[in-house]
Order: C-alpha cells, then structure tokens, then sequence
C-alpha cells in the first residue's frame, strides 16, 4: 500500500554513481516514467541531488528507493517525502561480502529514524539467502542470466527465496534489463 491505496511496483534502476551531474539523471527519470513504470531505484551523491530526485519523482508520479550512503544517514531529513518509497541499506551484500550483522546494523539505523517506510535488500546469491532473509522487510533477488545461463534460472532463484522466506515477506523481482557495460557482454 502506498497512501493507502495497492501499489504494485514496476521499476528501473539507474546506476547513478558514475554519471555526471544530476540532471541526466532527472532525464532518466522522466524517461522512465514515461515507459509507465513506477519506481526508480538511484544512488544519490549529496543532499542536494536526493531533494532534487525527490522532488521530482514527485513531479512525474513516481517513486523511489534510495540505495545506501547519505540518504540513510539523513533518513529523518527525508523520511516524510511523499516520492520515497523504501530505503535500501546497501545493493547485494551477499554477493560484496557485507556480513548479515553488518546489514542488519545499518537497518536498525534506519528504522531509528524512519519506521513509516520498508526496507528494501537485493540479493544476488541464492546460497545465501537464508542468511539475509531476517534482515530487510522486502527482498529482491537479482538473477542476471544474461549471457551465461538459461533463462529458467530467474524462476529457480525467485521459488528459492519463497521457500526461505516461506512467502512471509514480499519478494520483489529484478529482471534483467541490461547488458554491454562492464562485465556484461
């Protein structure tokens, strides 16, 4: 539910951290929005860029999950913007090696300052679930198979985390939408 109303969310990431400047990303946004998705989930450098994002999710209808950094420590500036959709403590600490404590330490920060929003965690390692499981309130698995592995396996990855979580927590997908960067051919 968001603003008392059901909320399914259909989003896009922006891997925000090497772009320069704020305004591309604002574009992107605006882009994003007019493919009739609902949520962008973005790295923010400064206060200033996350007002910015905010403000203008909030302009385009959309909402937001902030990964990690300053928004978390700045939570209570923030925690009442109506474009702010769930707080992500960090992107895929199972597959970086952050230890569950350590996640669950930045989770209880967060919720010290702002228990009206969720928290959001990505997953990339399905032996690990278990691990992460208690952490956050909604997990999302992120099963790239593109180009390595059949395409089942986003399925597979998807029943794992309901089994672990036994369907107590919601479980939100992230589909591969990229490639050619990095080290994705």
């Amino acid at each position: 539910m968001v603003g008392g109303k059901p909320f399914f969310p259909m989003g896009m990431y922006i891997v925000s951290w090497k772009i320069e400047g704020t305004d591309p990303i604002l574009a992107m946004m605006g882009d994003i929005a007019a493919g009739g998705f609902n949520v962008v989930h973005v790295g923010v450098r400064s206060a200033d860029e996350f007002q910015r994002v905010l403000d203008e999710a909030l302009r385009l209808s959309i909402m937001i999950i902030p990964e990690g950094g300053l928004p978390i420590e700045q939570a209570e500036t923030f925690r009442d913007h109506p474009a702010l959709l769930a707080w992500n403590p960090g992107d895929e600490p199972d597959g970086q090696g952050t230890a569950p404590e350590s996640m669950a330490e930045i989770v209880g920060r967060i919720r010290d300052k702002d228990m009206s929003r969720p928290t959001y965690m990505t997953l990339c390692v399905p032996g690990s679930y278990g691990r992460y499981a208690q952490v956050a309130d909604i997990l999302a698995p992120d099963p790239y198979p593109v180009p390595n592995t059949p395409i089942g396996y986003v399925a597979e990855s998807i029943e794992r985390l309901q089994a672990v979580v036994e369907q107590r927590k919601p479980i939100w997908a992230i589909p591969q939408a990229f490639g050619g960067y990095g080290g994705w051919p």
